[in-house]
């Protein structure tokens, strides 16, 4: 593209380059990129890119390839995309296959200048700008004048921390006052503790030392003075953050002043519909997310709501989002609006012979029926009931408990095992309502069973027995206990 220089004037060939750049950079189609990938151009684009990945090039004589992996694995599964040179000569087109069951895997083969670009353009993204300074005395411009915040050295800063340390002489009086800021990758957690310093590598002194940070996010946001006031409220909450997955494990974490709430969130969806319909034996409820820890305000939701995520990928599963705040020490331990439930497993006789079972067990269930274990969360968020269950092994007549107490093996059993005993006593959680009522079964070996069951939905409320009282379905039972206890009187 040019003119004439006889015919034009300097502006006039300024303004005809500005509208020739113009119409150029037109001509190139770009699209949006994740952080921190990009490529050159090249006879073919060689990369692995999708959020976050090293990139490289070189020239190829021959096909370029893009490949498509989705790849299982044990416990997290990988989407990958890899750009490279297929070193031979291949037909252009798209080939799509399955290695295995759930892992296929595309080809794309092309022949012509970087079609296999499929990130032709990248934005780096804004860097943080965070004060970056230190020293080690109160009259130091780090502590009482920082400078200006500056931009971080990488794109990958995401947070201004400060850190001031103070130490203590043998006295108590302050010796060091350490100041440090700068830029960080991970949001800390913000606070001080106690520690000991060494100050300088070849001193042979410790000194006693209160160590206090916070993080924050924000150009400057780490310019505040010095001491930065990181008093504590007095509560003490369950702390932990997990995505993907419900958090392995918790730890507890004093407040800072103006949090008095302790807070959980939890995201997560309840395949039971889905996963019995279909056959799948692996679990029912998949935790999206789950965060636990201290909280300013108290929070207005009563109840778990249905996100607008629904029959995700046509499974019929849905997405439950749970948030509840409360207002004691540690009080979010267990699941947002689902209770707390005492759970405990009680037997007292032999499956096979109903003779009375091993000590063990007999001691299973009287400390089950009668000094349950405190109650505590469920497995997952979709247990929203608890039950008792306790279930009673009658002796139907007066004959068959005769029959029964002559056999030298029984004997020792007899009292064991007279009807309104119980030989079971179950405390666990439910997902499903049941009513609270007792069932008879009665088989034909004329061995039945009672099972009274009692169900709650508040915390800690399946303490007691499962509620067993006599309806008027049951008037043969009625009259076989009298019977019974009757034929007890002349054991």
């Amino acid at each position: 593209f040019s003119v004439p220089s006889n015919m034009v004037d300097t502006k006039f060939k300024s303004v005809l380059w500005i509208s020739a750049i113009f119409l150029i950079s037109q001509l190139e189609i770009t699209k949006a990129v994740p952080t921190d990938c990009y490529s050159k151009s090249s006879a073919c684009t060689n990369y692995a890119c999708i959020d976050n990945a090293a990139v490289s090039n070189s020239a190829c004589t021959k096909s370029c390839q893009t490949k498509y992996q989705y790849v299982p694995g044990s416990s997290t599964d990988q989407y990958n995309v890899n750009t490279a040179c297929d070193g031979t000569a291949v037909t252009s087109g798209t080939y799509c296959n399955y290695l295995s069951e759930n892992k296929p895997e595309c080809k794309i083969h092309c022949d012509t200048t970087d079609c296999n670009k499929i990130y032709p353009s990248y934005t780096a993204p804004a860097k943080i700008k965070c004060s970056q300074c230190t020293s080690e005395t109160k009259s130091g411009a780090c502590y009482a004048s920082p400078p200006s915040a500056t931009e971080c050295a990488s794109g990958s800063h995401k947070y201004c921390t400060t850190m001031h340390t103070t130490t203590l002489d043998n006295t108590g009086k302050v010796a060091h006052e350490i100041v440090f800021r700068g830029c960080s990758f991970t949001k800390y957690d913000e606070g001080c503790k106690w520690s000991t310093t060494q100050v300088g590598s070849n001193s042979a002194s410790r000194e006693v030392s209160m160590v206090c940070s916070k993080t924050c996010t924000g150009d400057g946001c780490n310019s505040q003075s010095i001491p930065m006031k990181l008093e504590g409220s007095g509560r003490f909450c369950e702390y932990c953050k997990s995505q993907g997955s419900g958090c392995s494990s918790t730890n507890t974490k004093g407040c800072m002043a103006g949090d008095n709430y302790c807070y959980t969130k939890v995201v997560y969806s309840d395949g039971k519909p889905y996963h019995e319909s279909n056959g799948l034996s692996d679990n029912n409820v998949r935790i999206i997310y789950e965060e636990r820890g201290c909280a300013k305000t108290k929070g207005t939701a009563t109840a778990c709501t249905n996100s607008t995520t629904t029959n995700i990928g046509g499974s019929g599963m849905d997405v439950h989002t749970c948030e509840e705040t409360c207002d004691t020490d540690k009080c979010n331990d267990g699941w947002p609006f689902r209770p707390k439930c005492s759970q405990c497993q009680g037997v007292k006789y032999d499956g096979s012979t109903y003779l009375t079972a091993t000590s063990t067990n007999n001691k299973n269930l009287e400390h089950c029926k009668n000094d349950p274990p405190a109650p505590k969360r469920c497995q997952d968020p979709s247990y929203r009931y608890c039950t008792n269950v306790q279930r009673y092994m009658p002796l139907h007549d007066a004959q068959d408990f005769q029959d029964y107490k002559t056999k030298d093996e029984h004997k020792k059993n007899v009292k064991e095992l007279m009807w309104g005993y119980a030989s079971e006593f179950h405390r666990f959680c439910e997902r499903q309502v049941r009513k609270s009522e007792c069932t008879e079964y009665k088989p034909n070996t004329g061995k039945g069973s009672i099972t009274c069951a009692k169900q709650c939905s508040d915390n800690n409320c399946n303490f007691g027995d499962a509620g067993f009282v006599p309806k008027s379905g049951y008037p043969a039972l009625v009259a076989s206990l009298a019977t019974v206890l009757v034929a007890l009187a002349t054991v």
